[in-house]
């Protein structure tokens, strides 16, 4: 694993060479193998290298899982707004895909190093199943190694690479994934938008939390 000397975000061959540095990693810790109903290959790839006809397929499976979320919140072209950010310098994509079927994914997760609240934290941008593979715990293996990642390059990352856990953004009104992100230990980032009870007594939620799970010790 090459190592560069800073995170500067605003340098974006720099987090280009970051996220290739990342999925370097990601090669030792997401099995090459995942079995559901069938043996799941895994892939991997970034930002700087994914080709327009792999990030439409991604793209679609987000429109299939949370189109509704995002019409909600962005409106009817909140596409095009996705596709800008799926592109960001740094991003790694781990994704499977069925042996008989290369060219389907039947899982992914994108994500990259960044800051939250003053600290490092592996940033989980999307996470996301196909669902005629949905109940077969593909996305909390998926997680389980984002979290296996994290780990690991506080360990051994050096100074740059020195994740205190991971990250993520959910939607207020997507309570299923809130209840699940809440299940696998994640708690509300000190950064994050919160809860206000109105003078009426009504609550008014944000329109999205974010939240961090620690590798260990506490957020601070």
């Amino acid at each position: 694993m090459d190592y560069y000397d800073d995170l500067d975000e605003s340098d974006t061959e720099l987090q280009y060479r970051h996220g290739i540095s990342l999925a370097e990693e990601a090669l030792r810790v997401f099995p090459e193998i995942l079995a559901a109903s069938v043996s799941l290959q895994r892939q991997i790839t970034t930002a700087a290298e994914i080709s327009p006809e792999l990030l439409k397929k991604i793209a679609l499976i987000i429109d299939t899982n949370l189109a509704a979320f995002y019409v909600a919140r962005d409106g009817p072209r909140w596409m095009d707004l996705k596709l800008v950010e799926m592109k960001e310098a740094g991003l790694v994509y781990v994704y499977y895909t069925p042996p008989t079927d290369p060219d389907q994914i039947a899982c992914f997760l994108s994500f990259l190093i960044t800051y939250e609240s003053g600290v490092k934290v592996l940033y989980l941008y999307e996470v996301h199943v196909l669902q005629q593979f949905q109940g077969k715990r593909l996305g909390a293996r998926l997680l389980a190694g984002l979290h296996q990642l994290a780990t690991d390059l506080q360990q051994n990352g050096g100074a740059l690479y020195n994740p205190v856990g991971t990250a993520l953004t959910v939607f207020s009104d997507n309570t299923k994934a809130f209840a699940w992100y809440k299940k696998e230990k994640y708690i509300l980032s000190p950064g994050s938008p919160q809860d206000k009870r109105l003078r009426s007594g009504k609550l008014r939620k944000p329109e999205y939390y974010i939240m961090v799970r620690l590798n260990q010790a506490r957020f601070t």
